[in-house]
């Protein structure tokens, strides 16, 4: 063979060799690997199988949006494994799976008792673990790899307390016994802790039963007949499983034991309920849990719905759905499917978009040093001067009708609290026989009470004020104003008897969450309708003509009666706007307060203490005044049991007044 033929031969050879040109070949993308450790079986296995609907749903939404863009589309795969019905079981399942192939992150466990085992073999194994359970232990061991989304249980307790003695309070059912009946699982015995050894008897409650047994429940009839024996006036139930609830809430209908029922977790809130012991008993149940779908997340619950059979949507399935969602945006944030990696970028992430953060309230998801999440509940100190002052809106509007009468007619109207509940009736009369809304009703309320005052002024009080004559009669006027009040609030006793009513809205027990915070929906816009009410007085007393005779009349009513003004008239139209105006107040108080006959003696001390801090005579002062005393009645509840929490009011009241006599606005008087 010729050199140029053993040459082309060699280079054929090479060529031949080498790997054909062309697009590199597809790199296959692993699937990153969700586990999901949950009872799916046993006592448990309800809400195991709600938690795993929920990641379902999310991990089909991820995967059809075209998976973790940070990993090429990589699609998340569930590896589920069944906790049963025992602590030992938990860890063994959570063993297995994590063990088995490459996990990126863990979620679930649900109950705290589980998570809390589980937890420990994640820890070890260093995979990020995911949990909505309460126990406020999960995240006090120095983990780093366990993330709580809940609020603990402890902080749970006491705002749940707040909220049922704030109801029974709008209710005129004032909570004096209480008792404590659950399972030993961790978020029940956390949740209990603060109850048992502070919350209740800061609140001056008396724990009468104090009732813990270890699952399963052998037999309830022993428990419930400790209840009927006390007859506590609140229960605070923690059975974390169905079969042992069940078997309470039967006996409790068996005896007749007749108490409100505050449950402790999601567990009572599943349909099944309803088909075992029936609507009337759940009436008076009602349950504190973690998370729950809010206004705005109505889309969801319908998907949810749709997709699984379910009559609605609890927090089980919507923790879990956030939870896997939030994984996927760590592994974005990461660009791994590294457990230590995506521990890091949860360890790190602050999340205000997305449905992870929108379906949580309040809308942000970041965690502290502990792993749990912060604004998960609302700072004790913030939600207290969120409450005060959405109060003290009301207070105002109340005081500004006494302030105007005193300023033009300078004429203390002890009847002003009677009016006010005047306007209460007739905007539950509106609410209940004609279908209006009870905030419509509010303003309807002023016409009608606007003319009465002008009758009460024209037939009663101008007989004894002298019609802008200085020289008054001053204790005619006391006399004549305490003399309504007595009449009103008996006749109201007589004609509608003693017995409160509530006026029952969807928004009365329902809350707008912003940031951390929730915000009652009836104070909220019982508040926004005092604030336009208020500002609609200062523009008609500014801006009118009818407004300035008003003050006129009210600064020197000699000399306005020289300027052609009529100042016996400006006195019954001064009369008329604050009854109107306090009439329109109650009408708000309605929404979220119980109607009676008495309940002007709770208010017409803070009226006239507004008004007095203020300065006598001042609308804007009237106004701040309000809003301060709701604001001091609130926070005084961080240190002193309901029945005390007007002590607040006058201390700051005294300390007002020894550091400034005239008020906050008013003027000092001028001595010759």
């Amino acid at each position: 063979m010729s050199l140029l033929a053993r040459a082309v031969t060699l280079a054929l050879a090479l060529l031949l060799a080498l790997p054909v040109a062309g697009p590199p070949p597809a790199v296959a993308v692993d699937d990153v690997k969700i586990a999901l450790v949950v009872p799916l079986s046993g006592r448990w296995a309800r809400q195991g199988q709600l938690k795993k609907m929920g990641a379902e749903m999310a991990i089909e939404e991820i995967n059809s949006q075209g998976g973790i863009k940070a990993l090429g589309g990589a699609k998340i795969v569930l590896r589920e494994a069944d906790a049963g019905d025992s602590v030992e079981k938990a860890v063994s399942a959570a063993q297995r799976v994590l063990t088995r192939e490459k996990i990126s992150a863990g979620i679930g466990s649900w109950l705290s008792s589980f998570t809390l085992g589980v937890t420990e073999v994640a820890e070890r194994l260093q995979v990020p673990w995911l949990t909505l359970s309460y126990a406020d232990s999960i995240t006090e061991r120095g983990f780093k790899y366990t993330f709580q989304t809940s609020p603990v249980s402890s902080a749970q307790a006491e705002q749940a307390l707040d909220l049922v003695v704030e109801l029974a309070k709008r209710n005129n059912q004032p909570i004096r016994k209480a008792a404590l009946i659950g399972d030993n699982t961790a978020a029940t015995v956390f949740f209990f802790k603060p109850l048992r050894e502070k919350l209740l008897q800061a609140k001056g409650i008396e724990l009468v039963v104090d009732e813990v047994w270890t699952p399963p429940l052998p037999d309830a009839t022993s428990i419930v007949q400790k209840l009927r024996a006390t007859q506590p006036d609140l229960v605070f139930y923690g059975a974390t499983n169905f079969p042992d609830s069940i078997q309470v809430l039967q006996k409790v209908k068996e005896f007749g034991v007749k108490t409100h029922i505050q449950g402790v977790g999601a567990w009572l809130v599943t349909p099944e309920y309803v088909k075992t012991v029936g609507k009337e008993l759940l009436d008076n149940i009602q349950s504190v849990v973690a998370a729950h779908p809010l206004k705005g997340q109505e889309e969801l619950v319908k998907k949810f719905v749709q997709r699984t059979g379910e009559p609605f949507m609890t927090q089980d399935p919507l923790c879990s759905y956030a939870h896997v969602w939030l994984i996927k945006e760590a592994a974005e944030q990461a660009k791994s499917a590294d457990p230590k990696a995506i521990r890091d970028a949860l360890a790190k992430i602050d999340l205000t978009t997305g449905p992870a953060a929108s379906t949580l309230s309040p809308g942000r998801i970041r965690f502290d040093e502990r792993g749990r999440r912060i604004g998960a509940v609302a700072s004790e100190l913030t939600q207290y001067v969120v409450t005060g002052l959405l109060v003290g809106g009301v207070y105002a509007l109340m005081s500004i009708g006494l302030a105007l009468i005193f300023g033009v007619m300078r004429v203390v109207n002890f009847a002003q609290g009677d009016f006010m509940m005047l306007g209460m009736y007739l905007t539950y009369y509106y609410a209940v026989v004609l279908g209006i809304d009870p905030l419509v009703g509010a303003l309807v309320t002023i016409p009608p009470f606007f003319v009465v005052g002008l009758v009460v002024h024209r037939v009663f009080l101008a007989r004894v004020t002298g019609g802008g004559d200085p020289n008054r009669e001053m204790d005619a006027q006391l006399m004549l104003t305490l003399g309504m009040s007595l009449i009103i609030t008996n006749a109201t006793t007589m004609i509608l008897s003693p017995m409160p009513r509530a006026i029952r809205t969807t928004y009365a027990t329902q809350a707008f969450a912003v940031g951390p915070l929730l915000l009652n929906q009836a104070r909220t816009y019982a508040f926004f309708m005092a604030l336009l009410l208020a500002a609609a007085v200062y523009v008609f007393l500014t801006r009118t003509d009818l407004g300035k005779a008003l003050r006129a009349a009210a600064d020197d009513p000699e000399a306005a009666s020289y300027q052609a003004i009529n100042v016996r008239a400006m006195h019954g139209v001064a009369f008329g706007v604050g009854i109107a105006l306090v009439a329109a107040a109650g009408g708000l108080l309605a929404t979220y307060y119980p109607i009676e006959p008495n309940v002007a003696v709770n208010f017409i001390v803070l009226m006239f203490v507004a008004v007095v801090l203020g300065g006598l005579g001042s609308i804007p002062g009237a106004f701040v005044g309000g809003i301060a005393i709701g604001l001091v009645q609130s926070l005084t509840l961080l240190v002193l049991p309901l029945q005390l929490q007007n002590v607040g009011v006058f201390v700051a009241f005294l300390l007002v007044l020894y550091v400034r006599p005239q008020g906050l606005f008013g003027r000092r008087a001028r001595t010759v």
